[in-house]
């Protein structure tokens, strides 16, 4: 079903069960596969591919050449980067949901999910509504992203790990499987952390009002890595250059380019001068 007031160009074979609602735009050169549903006033850029059952919301913009896997939901206004690269049954721009009995209340309308050129969404990963993403960012199978977050140029954030609220993550970041960053941290650029890594932000375990006025997320700052396995606990800051060992409970400030390891981590000798950042730099 076709809506009159579509824009689609000449040479576009539109397969069974499409729907195309109205004001959508369709530029030259793209792909659209069987039982796809474009919602009024989506814009699809040139060279643009969907593979089966994709929906594309209201308004939503998908830039030149981004190519969709099937299955795949986008949520109005969502604007995803040219030449980006989507798996299957991946959803971009979720609204978020709460429980009844959740701590974590409505803030408001929230923008819409922007992914900057070239990034890469892996099949079944999810980015919430008021999200931005650099260009090239890397987000792989089974990954979650919540609301309000910005990953800067080159993060990479593995399989099944997961991004919550508002976290700002610095260039070139590489979060391995499973790990948790947890909700109001920050973290720099050129990081590096390990499989399975968790960071928390409340010392009250969901119990007391006054743990609302000490939630706090971790600190990251550039260059820092963390080992495998290693626990975060709330507010705790990792300086430029430190290392976290695997394993450990990290309950304290681990200062500028020094080891900390155990539970719990103690600060143990210097970083060494060649794994430094600026080492590899040279090499």
């Amino acid at each position: 079903m076709i809506d009159p007031s579509a824009q689609l160009p000449a040479d576009l074979e539109l397969p069974a069960f499409t729907v195309v609602d109205a004001e959508v735009r369709i530029e030259l050169g793209c792909r659209l596969g069987p039982f796809c549903h474009l919602h009024r006033g989506a814009r699809l850029g040139a060279g643009v591919e969907l593979g089966s059952h994709v929906v594309i919301g209201e308004g939503a913009i998908l830039e030149d050449g981004v190519r969709l896997g099937s299955h795949t939901v986008v949520h109005p206004r969502t604007r995803v980067g040219s030449g980006s690269l989507v798996g299957d049954h991946a959803i971009l721009g979720k609204l978020p949901t709460t429980a009844s009995t959740s701590t974590l209340k409505p803030t408001g309308e929230l923008p819409p999910l922007k992914m900057g050129p070239g990034c890469t969404v892996g099949a079944l990963a999810v980015i919430y509504a008021g999200t931005i993403l650099a260009e090239e960012v890397f987000v792989a199978d089974l990954a979650s992203i919540r609301e309000r977050c910005r990953l800067e140029r080159r993060v990479i954030v593995g399989r099944g790990a997961t991004v919550e609220n508002d976290v700002t993550i610095g260039e070139s970041t590489k979060l391995q499987a499973e790990v948790y960053i947890t909700a109001l941290s920050t973290l720099e650029a050129h990081i590096f952390v390990a499989p399975a890594v968790v960071t928390t932000n409340d010392n009250y375990l969901a119990r007391t009002e006054e743990r609302f006025q000490h939630r706090k997320g971790c600190v990251l700052r550039s260059g820092c890595r963390i080992g495998g396995g290693a626990v975060l606990l709330p507010g705790v800051e990792i300086g430029e250059e430190a290392v976290v060992g695997a394993g450990s409970v990290v309950t304290r400030a681990v200062p500028t380019m020094k080891v900390a390891y155990g539970t719990p981590a103690r600060v143990v000798r210097p970083t060494p001068p060649e794994q430094l950042l600026s080492a590899q730099k040279k090499s």
